[in-house]
């Protein structure tokens, strides 16, 4: 969220390159996260025979994909094209959607 808010402050001349390149790194660890968490998964679904915490894992990984959505939906409606648009009842609801422990 820090990218995405230097993005917006960089304006009106964005410095979309940038806030691409810190995109792009963040893509790259939450991927390669995942990749350890599926692992993880199928580690518990097969040779440890613990289908409940894999089904665990992966109900957390569903929601964390969730959140991501919701983040990223959150950051386009804070764009000033989009900004002038924004329902205040929806936005505050996906910012509370957003928080893990609400």
């Amino acid at each position: 969220m820090l990218a995405h808010r230097q993005y917006l402050q960089s304006g009106p001349r964005h410095d979309f390159s940038r806030y691409r390149s810190a995109v792009h790194e963040v893509t790259q660890a939450f991927a390669a996260a995942s990749r350890e968490v599926l692992a993880l998964e199928a580690e518990l679904a097969g040779p440890r025979a613990q289908p409940l915490l894999a089904g665990h894992v992966r109900s957390l990984q569903q929601l964390e994909q969730s959140r991501l959505v919701t983040a990223a939906t959150l950051q386009l409606m804070e764009t000033p094209e989009l900004a002038e648009q924004e329902d205040p009842a929806q936005t505050h609801q996906l910012k509370l959607n957003s928080h893990p422990l609400s």
